[in-house]
């Protein structure tokens, strides 16, 4: 073992350590390399999702018990991974999230709702669409500037109800 090697498994314990929570220590395992290189591979797929357009947004129907009518439409972000196939949220959007791709995806996600639900309403439907923003983008100082960019603007008379993730 070289001590390059020596160090990159002190970090990859000294990591793992400090996701397991505080006042704990761990001893170096292979795994915790083949944890961190299956990491880094779905930061560097994601960031290419992004790139190529590889995220899509699925639409459920939020429906008006007592009559029966559909009333709004939650935009459900989703990957088409070429080497995963459909990637529901609950295995990205954590990742997305600390590495900062949030940010892009949610602006991305926003604008595509705004554009379906102008499209929705030049066929007469007036539904409200609900998207989920996360704590992070709200963080975020260009936020409210995404949210008034020209895009949206041009979209300001379709019904967007921005829900924060828990």
């Amino acid at each position: 073992t070289t001590l390059r090697e020596l160090m990159s498994n002190a970090d990859s314990a000294m990591y793992y350590a400090k996701k397991m929570g505080r006042a704990n220590h761990q001893f170096f395992a292979p795994e915790m390399n083949a944890a961190a290189g299956a990491r880094l591979l779905l930061e560097q797929q994601l960031r290419r999702a992004l790139e190529q357009g590889e995220f899509e947004l699925h639409y459920q129907p939020k429906i008006n018990v007592a009559s029966g009518e559909v009333v709004a439409m939650e935009a459900l972000v989703r990957w088409r991974s070429p080497e995963r196939g459909l990637v529901p949220p609950n295995e990205f959007i954590s990742v997305t999230e600390e590495i900062g791709l949030i940010i892009p995806l949610g602006a991305w996600v926003l604008r595509e709702a705004c554009r379906q639900s102008a499209l929705w309403q030049a066929r007469g439907l007036e539904l409200l669409v609900a998207v989920n923003i996360s704590a992070r983008q709200f963080q975020d100082p260009a936020f409210f500037d995404t949210v008034l960019h020209d895009d949206m603007k041009q979209s300001a008379e379709t019904n967007i109800d921005l829900i924060t993730a828990r």
